[in-house]
């Protein structure tokens, strides 16, 4: 009788590890290396012969990471705690390369893209379990242009280190879902994550509806728990400072909710792709549904995509009950 994700298996499944060629990931790597390339040398020369990154954020991150790091001040400036980023882990981060290094406007760049090379890595690593060495290598190839990793590569931000850790995280979930094996690596994975970036809370939240489904109540409440607790803390923490709950960008995108609808149409509109690949995923999760990893993590995928696009409404209510400002 065949055996479903959402019920427990009698005798799990044995992890096993296969080695393949590294040839798809060299020419991942590769390509990720001369398409950044031309990236860098067109932004120089279109500059004036200076590097500049392409959005306001990565400054804003740096100013924080250079006034905690110089200053001990989290914050803007260097004269008061300012709750400006939804990406404290990164800016820890990017503080602590300045507090070593020194500061400098390449830091932010070389932390991004090495973070990209790790996240080809870590992609070949989940891929190398069910895909052929040719598959393999289009998908790595398709990953770099379609994410596109060359380009959050440059953005010199927290976007490629963010795609690692949900490689890493889908990866330690199913071990945890599918093959009822828990990994000590999920005590970290989950709480930096979120604190990379709190979208992660839609990936976190599928894997906490599996595992209740199967009845595994405490790994269910416990998993919610460790992703729910650096907002708690950092939230304790801003809220002690004088600011909100929520980081600002988050209150900002949370205020305007109702309109999150008509938002949700003009992204689609503007990238059709994405509706494709929510089409594809439930698909190809079932025409792969002898494997159940495969499986597992590509309904995942999609149940995230979904809660994150089409948020429900208590979802909505939730944003607006954090984001409500206070008398």
């Amino acid at each position: 009788m065949r055996t479903t994700l959402l019920h427990d298996v009698a005798v799990p499944q044995q992890i096993t590890e296969r080695r393949g060629p590294l040839w798809p990931l060299a020419i991942s790597v590769l390509l990720l290396g001369m398409l950044c390339a031309v990236d860098l040398f067109f932004t120089v020369k279109l500059c004036g012969g200076h590097f500049v990154y392409a959005l306001d954020d990565t400054y804003i991150g740096a100013a924080m990471a250079k006034n905690f790091a110089l200053h001990g001040v989290w914050g803007v400036t260097r004269y008061a705690f300012t709750s400006a980023t939804s990406t404290p882990f990164w800016v820890l981060l990017l503080s602590a390369a300045y507090r070593v290094f020194g500061v400098s406007q390449w830091t932010a760049l070389v932390m991004s893209l090495t973070f990209a090379v790790l996240t080809l890595i870590a992609a070949d690593r989940l891929l190398l379990k069910s895909l052929s060495t040719r598959t393999r290598a289009i998908g790595l190839v398709a990953i770099v242009l379609f994410t596109p990793l060359h380009v959050i590569g440059l953005i010199g931000m927290e976007h490629s280190l963010h795609a690692l850790l949900a490689l890493i995280f889908l990866r330690l979930s199913a071990d945890l879902v599918v093959d009822h094996h828990w990994r000590l690596w999920l005590l970290p994975v989950v709480p930096a994550m979120v604190m990379v970036r709190y979208e992660s809370m839609f990936l976190i939240a599928p894997v906490v509806l599996f595992l209740a489904v199967q009845r595994r109540w405490k790994w269910s409440a416990g998993l919610a728990g460790l992703a729910w607790l650096p907002v708690i803390l950092y939230g304790a923490l801003s809220v002690s400072k004088g600011w909100y709950w929520l980081p600002n960008s988050i209150s900002m995108k949370g205020a305007s909710g109702h309109h999150l609808f008509l938002h949700v149409l003009a992204v689609s509109a503007k990238a059709p792709h994405l509706v494709v690949v929510l089409i594809a995923l439930p698909i190809l999760a079932y025409i792969s549904r002898d494997n159940r990893r495969a499986s597992y993590m590509l309904w995942v995928v999609f149940l995230a995509a979904c809660t994150w696009r089409w948020p429900t409404l208590a979802g909505l209510i939730a944003m607006r009950i954090t984001c409500w400002p206070r008398q």
